[in-house]
């Protein structure tokens, strides 16, 4: 018998209400426990038979009754199957291994589910957990209190939250390693970001801990991309370093590829609305990229300096191959906490490609639609976006007037991984411009390091004499330069670095109030364990002072600059009107035998060097705002006073003058409408004078 058209809709439509408010039999979780550590919440339930699950939980301040009570209002997050097996630790250990949820707890059972939460405020709340068949997309919501709803309160208190100690094991050269994991969740907090998109997921890292020290310098590793994140592999030309404590990060999601499981980030972040427990998500047009990845790497940092001895003035992040974008990312979205990155034949922009691959895309969007990070830039307040952030060169612009890390690199000419081109001669450039410092090396390596000329020993920072509470010179435009050629392998030398010769003095720095001094000279230049055929007594290079801690000229005030000679003979000076941002001597001479650099401001009184700063002066604050569309200055003043608001553009000129009459302690200007550039908002009143860069970009 044939049914009509519209009678065969109707039982279509009825069929489709009844299956999907149906409970599938048998499909509830059980034993739903709750645990409270640390600011977060660990619930556990027994799973179902069965796979290809989906666990959706629920939170609500009252006891859930009511399958009206699950809904998006109380909606958390979910996990899928298999929520408390470690899978990425498995996977490089061996064997199955489940998660601890406590540093000296017992490991989850197989038949367990795992879902962990950040409190978002100090009060109890119950919690629900229901099964989804993924099979036909239907959700069994079937209240079973006691069993899948939780029958009194979980009590929340927001507080710090703390990775979990997992396993150790002991590598061949004799490193202890200590792995532990972050129970990540979409619960975005104003103490703890969200590390994950969806719900709760469990992420891994690495701690080993190498001699015996009181204060330990800190190394964050970013190995390769998938294979060789928790092994340690890039570990070797460091064997020789000790009394330090090393991260090892990993970049990793559960994504199906294929008919394997794992996808990667390339060390940053993806969509917010990603799903990363399935393989084909829309690309994305609209929305925010976050940087999910780096948020946990930069939270591992920060949870080490709380944990261990560590001397957090000795930061460093090193990148290897494609792990250079995420140490050189993390450097540039926490600048003023590292002190130095060194990246070997790293990558250090990223960009989509249309293949068969298109997980990128559905991860950050295409090119075109370049979508908004949640990463703000630090003087405007706008959102960078994605494959603005994923620029290094255009990074170091953006953070050129910010407490910017040295930072060291290795290419090789004969790299077909991390191509030799003008994009790398270019990040010279950029390096260069923005008067970051560091050294840039190059020589004929491929990207495994074979044929390389330079040894590993020549290459790595000089560590644990780079500090960040120190002044260092930043070197731009050496004279004696080796040249890296136009990007064609063939052109230029074949081996040589960008500030390679230069050096300076660590002990011998000098930062006052009103003057600073550098010894600065010219070292012995080692390729392959010998000196190079160009050795060099003189040459002239730029200078820009770096985190300077007390030497911090106003703009307006005139820098005078002197150079000496091992003898103290004067052999340079100069002066000009300081007009904010890295301030630069151009052109400063350098010998082999040392030459000393001395910058003063004019006029500053000697007996500042001696007393401080009145209390008074240093609670003046300016701060520039957006607010729909507006550019305002905001002044913090110890008392209301009156003073004078100035904008001067980078050649010296007042663009703009407004005086501030009787100004409360907050107070916020309105700034003018002027033509797109930098400038130096200034304020100055009877307390004291301040001065802020700001960027006028429309």
């Amino acid at each position: 018998m044939k049914l009509s058209h519209s009678l065969a809709w109707c039982f279509y439509l009825a069929t489709l209400f009844i299956g999907s408010r149906m409970p599938a039999l048998g499909q509830t979780v059980s034993n739903l426990t709750a645990t409270y550590r640390n600011g977060q919440v660990f619930l556990r339930w027994t799973c179902p038979k069965g796979t290809n699950r989906q666990y959706n939980v629920y939170r609500s301040t009252t006891k859930f009754t009511d399958v009206s009570q699950l809904n998006s209002s109380t909606f958390v997050g979910f996990v899928r199957d298999s929520s408390c097996k470690n899978i990425r630790l498995s996977e490089i250990l061996g064997g199955s291994r489940y998660y601890k949820i406590d540093d000296n707890g017992t490991t989850l059972q197989k038949n367990q589910g795992l879902f962990v939460t950040t409190c978002t405020d100090n009060q109890a709340y119950y919690y629900a957990v229901m099964v989804v068949k993924l099979s036909s997309n239907t959700e069994n919501k079937k209240i079973r209190s006691g069993k899948n709803t939780l029958s009194t309160p979980v009590q929340e208190a927001i507080a710090q939250p703390a990775p979990v100690f997992q396993d150790s094991v002991t590598w061949g050269h004799g490193d202890v390693v200590k792995y532990y994991t972050w129970f990540g969740n979409n619960m975005e907090t104003a103490h703890f970001p969200a590390l994950s998109s969806v719900g709760s997921y469990g992420f891994n890292f690495y701690v080993i801990r190498r001699g015996q020290a009181t204060q330990y310098p800190l190394f964050a590793f970013y190995e390769g991309l998938r294979e060789n994140s928790l092994k340690g592999n890039g570990l070797d030309s460091f064997k020789n370093i000790t009394d330090c404590y090393i991260l090892g990060f990993d970049d990793w999601l559960p994504t199906p590829n294929g008919n394997n499981t794992g996808e990667n980030t390339f060390w940053s972040g993806y969509h917010e609305h990603y799903n990363f427990y399935e393989e084909n998500n829309p690309i994305p047009t609209s929305g925010t990229v976050k940087m999910y990845s780096q948020r946990r790497y930069i939270q591992s940092i920060l949870w080490a300096q709380r944990t261990f001895p560590l001397d957090t003035q000795r930061t460093y992040v090193v990148g290897v191959s494609n792990g250079g974008i995420g140490a050189y990312l993390t450097a540039n979205l926490i600048p003023h906490k590292i002190t130095a990155a060194y990246c070997v034949v790293p990558a250090f922009k990223l960009v989509t490609i249309d293949n068969s691959d298109d997980q990128p895309e559905q991860m950050w969007g295409d090119t075109a639609s370049n979508l908004h990070t949640d990463i703000l830039h630090p003087e405007t307040g706008q959102p960078i976006r994605v494959f603005d952030l994923f620029d290094i060169r255009h990074m170091v612009r953006v953070n050129r007037n910010q407490k910017m890390p040295l930072m060291y690199s290795v290419f090789g000419k004969q790299d077909q991984t991390i191509v030799w081109s003008p994009i790398v001669t270019s990040f010279f450039d950029s390096l260069q411009r923005n008067a970051v410092g560091g050294i840039s090396f190059w020589d004929q390596r491929k990207h495994n390091g074979n044929g390389k000329n330079f040894l590993d020993s020549e290459t790595m920072p000089p560590w644990y004499s780079l500090v960040n509470n120190r002044p260092h010179p930043a070197f731009s435009n050496c004279s004696i330069n080796q040249n890296p050629g136009n990007g064609n392998p063939a052109n230029g030398d074949p081996y040589g670095a960008i500030n390679g010769y230069l050096d300076w003095t660590r002990d011998s720095v000098f930062d006052g109030l009103c003057e600073l001094r550098f010894q600065l000279f010219i070292r012995d230049f080692y390729v392959g364990g010998v000196l190079a055929p160009n050795q060099y007594h003189t040459c002239t290079a730029d200078v820009t002072v770096r985190r300077a801690q007390n030497f911090k000229p106003q703009p307006g005030q005139l820098i005078k600059w002197k150079t000496f000679d091992a003898n103290n003979t004067q052999i340079q000076s100069g002066s000009f009107v300081y007009l904010g941002g890295p301030l630069t001597i151009p052109g400063v001479m350098i010998h082999k035998s040392k030459s000393r650099l001395t910058i003063s401001i004019d006029g500053c009184l000697r007996q500042a060097e001696q007393h401080p700063a009145s209390e008074e002066a240093q609670r003046l604050r300016l701060e520039v705002r957006y607010h729909l569309g507006e550019l305002y200055a905001c002044l913090s003043t110890p008392s209301a006073e009156s003073g004078v608001l100035t904008v001067v553009d980078m050649k010296g000129v007042r663009r703009w003058q407004y005086v501030v009459s009787s100004a409360s302690e907050q107070h916020c200007i309105r700034l003018p409408l002027l033509p797109p550039g930098n400038y130096v908002l200034l304020y100055t009143s009877n307390t004291g004078r301040v001065s802020k860069s700001v960027s006028f970009i429309y």
